[in-house]
């Protein structure tokens, strides 16, 4: 998959963006991990998410507990379409 055209990048073939969610589906990143420890200790309310892709993090914080209103935004229609889905 590459950026010859970074301005349909995210419009591209389902197949290769279904490829880039499997990457970023991973609850367990080390910087996801950092963030929901963040997130427990200062409690917020709500969290909007820019660039949410699959909604990954929604998905972590339900994993652990972590109840917060989410809001996620992105480019892509397809992830969108894929966060809702989770």
């Amino acid at each position: 998959m590459g950026l010859s055209n970074p301005n349909n990048y995210w419009e591209n073939d389902k197949k290769d963006l279904s490829k880039l969610v499997d990457i970023l589906s991973n609850t367990n990143d080390h910087e996801r991990i950092v963030i929901r420890s963040i997130l427990k200790e200062y409690k917020p309310q709500s969290l909007l998410d820019a660039a949410c892709g699959p909604a990954t993090e929604l998905a972590g914080y339900k994993e652990n507990n972590i109840e917060i209103e989410y809001s996620g935004l992105d480019k892509s229609r397809y992830m969108l379409e894929t966060a809702k889905q989770r």
